[in-house]
């Protein structure tokens, strides 16, 4: 019965794909249309996995691009094209959606992720609560004002050098997050840090860390896409949106309108999305005129052992240089600049061999390791992988340190 109703499903949608196609006389839109039809079967067979995450963030911008195209609006500088590789972008998105579809389907990676949520993160009650008030102490340390207003004056002046204190308050309530059901204390944390965020227009990390919430809790239940289930998470995805629609005009300083039309304008002209829009189109642009860079820009990664360190080669610095963007780097950007179509067919396999070899055992420490990149995916996905890079190296070994010692502290104090 199931089988039968996935096959339907699945049959509809092909359908819909092909009727499409065969009224569309358009290349590009053959080529969105695919792409759409690969993120429907994705997302249809991953369900709550980060692999969801993966498949829409990355089509998700390519939609406002294709808006765009299709309409002439968009945010920013998006809106500003001279030429715009609509065609090139699909292709890229194919390969990357092709890989995405691969591994969903043919792999042990959605296999292993619940199984990972099934263990879960299990320390001390004493030692959970004691990292949820750091994260407290390190969400105030990133951002060092008092304002109850969405305002971003100070949004990067953190009390301490460095730019990773956000990402430390995240790994700190990633550890707390197996006890948070059943203290008081480390839910009031969370939700400090979360408004913490918000009111100093911080979304990124916010939406990546409820994005994490939303599938650890539906695939801990065993949620599958029913029409309760996702009427629910519908809800819940536009009362995210809109707040945080509010808190980006806010912090440009502009009025927001709420109609049908404008949340539909809104949505597929959001100002992240339609950003990364442009900076994938410059990267193409920037090959296009420069040539591809055959791994020069991979010696960021040495450059990021080193905190602080300025990292020039950085395919999004390069680009935005070149291209004038606001900033951002695409996930599919560094591959491509790099070695093209080439480099996302086999750069992207890697990137997700490694994420499944860090699951595989379920270990406490590699359960971290992926909730912290279930939790930050957005922010990858969007501004680059060296964004996390401090994280996974320093920070969140430091952290699990920190949880043995005060496990041994708290044994012999009980004993």
């Amino acid at each position: 019965m199931i089988l039968k109703k996935k096959l339907w499903v699945i049959g509809s949608a092909f359908c819909v794909f092909l009727l499409g196609l065969i009224l569309c006389n358009n290349k590009v839109y053959m080529l969105f249309l695919f792409n759409m039809f690969m993120l429907f079967l994705i997302i249809y067979k991953a369900q709550f996995s980060i692999m969801s995450v993966w498949a829409f963030v990355p089509n998700y911008t390519l939609m406002s691009v294709f808006y765009y195209y299709e309409t002439g609006i968009a945010y920013g500088k998006l809106a500003y094209i001279h030429k715009l590789y609509m065609n090139e972008m699909c292709i890229a998105l194919i390969c990357y959606n092709i890989i995405i579809f691969i591994f969903c389907y043919y792999s042990h990676l959605l296999q292993y992720e619940k199984k990972v949520y099934e263990a879960d993160v299990n320390i001390n009650t004493t030692t959970a609560i004691i990292f949820a008030i750091l994260a407290v102490v390190m969400v105030y340390i990133a951002f060092p004002s008092l304002n109850f207003t969405f305002d971003s004056s100070n949004r990067f002046n953190a009390l301490l050098p460095g730019h990773f204190w956000n990402h430390f308050s995240i790994i700190l309530l990633l550890f707390a997050v197996g006890n948070l059901k059943n203290s008081r204390i480390i839910q009031i944390c969370f939700c400090i840090v979360i408004a913490w965020f918000l009111l100093h227009s911080e979304r990124v990390d916010v939406l990546g860390l409820l994005i994490f919430l939303i599938i650890r809790y539906c695939s801990r239940k065993n949620y599958n896409f029913s029409f309760k289930v996702m009427s629910g998470v519908t809800i819940i995805g536009i009362f995210i949106f809109v707040v945080f629609l509010y808190i980006g005009n806010s912090r440009a300083g502009e009025q927001m309108v709420l109609s049908v039309s404008s949340f539909w304008q809104n949505f597929m002209t959001q100002s992240t999305s339609s950003d990364l829009g442009h900076v994938f189109n410059g990267t193409i642009d920037y090959v296009n005129n420069k040539g591809l860079l055959y791994g020069k820009t991979y010696i960021t990664y040495l450059q990021g052992l080193i905190p602080m360190f300025d990292q020039p080669l950085r395919a999004g610095h390069l680009v935005g240089v070149y291209y004038h963007t606001a900033g951002g780097e695409f996930i599919i950007s560094e591959p491509y600049i790099n070695f093209g179509y080439i480099g996302i067919l086999v750069i992207i396999p890697v990137y997700i061999c490694i994420v499944e070899k860090i699951i595989k055992k379920n270990t406490l420490y590699g359960r971290i390791v992926f909730y912290f990149l279930t939790a930050s995916a957005v922010r990858y996905l969007w501004y680059g992988l060296t964004y996390i890079e401090t994280g996974i190296i320093y920070l969140i070994p430091l952290s699990y340190l920190l949880s043995k010692v005060l496990k041994i502290k708290i044994k012999k104090k009980g004993n």
